[in-house]
This record gives C-alpha cells, sequence and structure tokens, in this order.
C-alpha cells in the first residue's frame, strides 16, 4: 500500500479528534458542484497527514459532505486560521521560502503529468492487477506529493485572507485610502507569465483573425435567417471548412480539450473550437486590438509592476513577498492544469480497473484508494456485485472524515447527524450590499446568473454578471462573455482573480453568500475597485 494509505476507523473506535464537543466548530472551507471521492480524498487525506513536510504543521481533521459528485468540505475554524498565520509567519521570516513554494509547485506538476501521460500509452489490458494497482499508487504518490507544496498559497490566503490582509497593511502606510490600497494591491500582485487560459485565448483570437480574412469561411459562421440556433452556423461551418483551415482547427482542440475535462467530465471537442471561433466572430470586439491587449499583456504589466514599486519606495523584502504572491497566481493555475491534463490521462487506468473489478466506472470514483487495493488484489471477495451494492449505497449521500493515519465514511442518519452539527452558516437575505476581496478593478451593472459549473454556461449572455461559488477552466467561455464576475471562494490567487485579470474584467471574490444572496435575473452593480456587490 501506498505512504498515504490510512487505517479505516471503525465507528467503535475512538476518534482522536472528532469529539462533537470538540471547541473547534467546523468551517465550511469549499463547496465544489463537480467533484468526486477518488480525486478529492488526495488532496484532504494530504491535509492531514503530509503538509508537514513542506511547512511543518498539518491541518488537524477534515469533513466533507457529498449528494452525488456535489462535495462540501470543512475544516475547524481555529486550525485552518492557526496554519494561515503559521505559514505567513515562515513568510514574512523569509521571503525566498515562497519561492521555494512556486518552484516545487511546477517541479511536482510535471512530475504528475508525466506519470500520467505515460500510463496512458501503455496497453492496459496486458497489465496485471498489481500493475495497475502499481500505476494507481504512483499517481496517488505523486499527487500527495504536488500537495505538500501546491496546498500553501491557497492556504494562506483563500479561507482567512492571512498574506492579504499582511500586504495591504503594508500598502496603507504608503496610499491615501482603501481604492488606492486595493489599486495597488491588484497591480503588485499580478503575474506577467502567461497561463494556460492566456494561451488559449490568445490562439483562439489569431484563428479568429485569419478566419474573418477569408471572407467566404467567414461568411459560413455568420447566423442566417433560418438559423434555429448559433449552433447552425456552426455545424455549416465546420461542413464548409477549406483544407487550409483544418489543421488550425485541430491543433487548438487537441492542445486544450483537457481544460473541459476537469475532474471527471468529457474532454473538449472540435465542435468547441468552432463555437469559440463563432462567438469571438459574432463579438463587437476589434479582434485585433484584442490580439494587440493579450500580447502586450506581459510587459504591460510588468511595467506597471515596476513604476508601482518605484513610487512606494518598497524595501527589497517588501518587494519579494508582492513578487511571491504574483507568482501564488501563477503557480496556482500551472498546478491546476497539472491536475486536470493528469486526470484526463489517467481515465484509461480508471476505466480498466472498473471493468477487472466489475463496478462501473462512476463506482471507482466513489471507492476509497484501500477499497481499490483490496478489490484489485482479490476481485472475486472484494469486488463485484457486492461492493456495487456498497457503492450504489454510498453514492446518493455520505460524509467522509480524516485526521492523521485515520479515515471513515459515515452514511444516512449518522451523516445527517453530522452535517447538521457542521452547518452553521447563516446571512441577511435582505441585505442590499455584501462585499468581498477585490479581484481585478473595475465597476460594472448587469443580469446576475448564477453558474454551478458547464452545464449552466447556457444561461450566460454577454454583459451578464456572472455569479458562482467560484470559477473553474469549464467556466472560462462564461467569463469571457461576463460584465462582471463575483464569487463566493476566493482568496486573490483563486482562478477568478487571474483569468479576471487576464481578461481585464471587474471581479470580487470571496463574498462567502452570492449565489444563496442573488437569484437568476437580478439587477446588480459590482464595484470590483471597493469589492462590493450591490442589488438594484
Amino acid at each position: 500500500m501506498d505512504a498515504l494509505a490510512v487505517k479505516r476507523i471503525e465507528k467503535t473506535d475512538q476518534l482522536e479528534h472528532f469529539d462533537e464537543s470538540n471547541a473547534d466548530p467546523w468551517m465550511l472551507a469549499e463547496e465544489i458542484p463537480d467533484m468526486d471521492l477518488f480525486f478529492s480524498q488526495g488532496w484532504q487525506k494530504s491535509f492531514v497527514n503530509v503538509l508537514a513536510n513542506s511547512c511543518g504543521l498539518n491541518y488537524t481533521r477534515v469533513l466533507s459532505f457529498w449528494r452525488g459528485h456535489h462535495m462540501q468540505y470543512y475544516f475547524g475554524t481555529k486550525d485552518c486560521h492557526d496554519f494561515a498565520k503559521h505559514l505567513l509567519t515562515k513568510l514574512k521570516d523569509d521571503p525566498t521560502w515562497g519561492a521555494t513554494i512556486n518552484r516545487n509547485i511546477i517541479w511536482y506538476s510535471d512530475q504528475l503529468v508525466q506519470q500520467a501521460k505515460s500510463a496512458h500509452t501503455l496497453d492496459l489490458t496486458e497489465q496485471s492487477n498489481e500493475q495497475l494497482w502499481d500505476h494507481f499508487a504512483e499517481h496517488v504518490r505523486r499527487h500527495a506529493a504536488l500537495y505538500e507544496w501546491g496546498w500553501l498559497p491557497n492556504a494562506i490566503d483563500m479561507f482567512h485572507p492571512e498574506f492579504t490582509n499582511y500586504l495591504k497593511a503594508v500598502l496603507r502606510g504608503m496610499v491615501d485610502d482603501e481604492e488606492e490600497v486595493n489599486t495597488a494591491l491588484v497591480v503588485l500582485t499580478t503575474s506577467e507569465k502567461e497561463t494556460i487560459a492566456t494561451l488559449e485565448n490568445k490562439d483562439l483570437v489569431r484563428l479568429a483573425l485569419k478566419v474573418k480574412g477569408d471572407k467566404g469561411f467567414a461568411k459560413a459562421f455568420k447566423r442566417d435567417p433560418n438559423d434555429a440556433s448559433s449552433g447552425d452556423a456552426v455545424q455549416r461551418a465546420m461542413a464548409q471548412t477549406p483544407p487550409k483551415f483544418r489543421a488550425d482547427f485541430q491543433t487548438i482542440c487537441d492542445k486544450y480539450h483537457h481544460l473541459k475535462f476537469m475532474y471527471h467530465g468529457t474532454a473538449g471537442t472540435l465542435e468547441d473550437v468552432y463555437t469559440a471561433i463563432h462567438t469571438l466572430l459574432e463579438s463587437k470586439k476589434n479582434l485585433a486590438k484584442e490580439l494587440e491587449r493579450i500580447e502586450q499583456l506581459p510587459f504591460v504589466t510588468r511595467k506597471a509592476k515596476g513604476q508601482m514599486q518605484k513610487e512606494l519606495y518598497l524595501t527589497k523584502k517588501q518587494a519579494q513577498l508582492f513578487d511571491v504572491f504574483a507568482e501564488f497566481m501563477y503557480t496556482k493555475w500551472y498546478r491546476r492544469n497539472a491536475q486536470i491534463l493528469s486526470l484526463f490521462h489517467l481515465e484509461p487506468l480508471m476505466k480498466e480497473i472498473a471493468v477487472r473489478i466489475n463496478v462501473s466506472l462512476d463506482n471507482v470514483r466513489t471507492m476509497l484508494w484501500s477499497e481499490v487495493h483490496d478489490a484489485l488484489e482479490d476481485p472475486k471477495a472484494n469486488g463485484g456485485a457486492r461492493l456495487k451494492k456498497t457503492l450504489d449505497a454510498r453514492f446518493p449521500y455520505f460524509a467522509y472524515y480524516a485526521e492523521n493515519g485515520k479515515e471513515e465514511i459515515f452514511l444516512g442518519k449518522d451523516a445527517e447527524a453530522l452535517e447538521k452539527k457542521a452547518r452553521t452558516q447563516t446571512f441577511d437575505a435582505n441585505a442590499k450590499e455584501i462585499h468581498g476581496q477585490t479581484a481585478c478593478l473595475g465597476k460594472a451593472s448587469g443580469t446576475a446568473k448564477i453558474l454551478h459549473g458547464q452545464k449552466d454556461l447556457h444561461k450566460m449572455q454577454r454583459g451578464d454578471v456572472l455569479v458562482a461559488i467560484a470559477t473553474d477552466p469549464d467556466l472560462v467561455p462564461a467569463m469571457k462573455l461576463a460584465a462582471a464576475i463575483v464569487t463566493e471562494q476566493g482568496g486573490v490567487t483563486s482562478h477568478a482573480a487571474i483569468v479576471s485579470r487576464e481578461l481585464g474584467v471587474p471581479c470580487v471574490i470571496g463574498t462567502k453568500i452570492a449565489t444563496k444572496w442573488l437569484k437568476d435575473g437580478d439587477k446588480v452593480e459590482v464595484d470590483a475597485t471597493k469589492g462590493t456587490v450591490r442589488k438594484l
């Protein structure tokens, strides 16, 4: 078994940190609408078992609740805050440690992708069950190694914005008001490195410009009176693609299709690329200027940052900390892309495991790693109908708990009782305004659209305000249409913060209640420079 293998807790066992009278109440950390236990137990186990390898401290306990693939997970409130403060103290004492974090995130991300790609090239039908487990366990090991470092930028700022608040405190001694503080923070913490989202956007705009230059082909993308929807124009363009363009569309599809796969979805298709080009051609944007903006963005960012550093007379140590934060924004995307790409390449392995133990792929995604190991070791005794019955009963609703060296699944009334005690969040539904952190400067108004993943992309129209628990790569097409973006979760290294800055879209993150407080159709004003969202 892998080094991260843990003991299954029997309900009669004494759980060291699970006592319901624990003085540290549960705090909702994240709500993720499209997740599975296979992937998430990797980081939940890492939280309580191996983070100390990189920073000297683990979380004490973690608890998650599942309705199908919709997950909410919780930390202890004090535990989570103490962890963030611990990281900030280490970083303030030695800013170069931040550079070590970022280097390791990139290195371990590359290692994770390399292993998954290697497994993808194998004829898995020729592999023994023991070999399948070895590939599975190696993925788990490399993912855990990545999380030892990859989680730290989130932990220092996502739930308790310790790093952001510290940097704001530095700036308050240098500028006149809070809007200037937010403006300076955004400038100084924006990375000049291009993420995969920027690279994809740049490739799409280039191709759209190329198509626009071919009047005959460009005409195929335009909707005519007989089209029932924009999909008709897309299908027509696909059918009428000149040979010289086919490789261009396929290249973009091959390069970025894993982004739509996310954690366990369906990879992007050639039709998705045509749809993206159609959207760009139908937009009112000057594509030549948009391409110039994207290409100049690294230089503009570098110049603005350098000028701001000089104007504020930052010390060397202060400048290092702002640079670390900016690099966190880049490596967060780098890690996330590596995880999605590795899961995409690991899919054939997951399917072969399902065949070997005679359960569905969805069942495999709901198994503990120890269950995967036991089922592969003895499929007759630990797989098949009996295992399927167990997993089918688990899937609709269950709870997962982990502490150092231990884990357990809770079902039915046991899970309900735990969740009732964990849920403590309340909010004022009649409030006219809510507050969050400034992610990207600006102000905009529009119609709120609540998005819970790519299944809701059809709701989004250009000029709407995108409201989400959090954003991920599958929501980028909607982010490109948004007048503003509002999220419940955040931290300035969040996906929404990074992409909104690349797109130049006003963005407020970390509101905690946006998707509950707002509903589809509400008219809202987002003043991201102030960090406010107001119902009109």
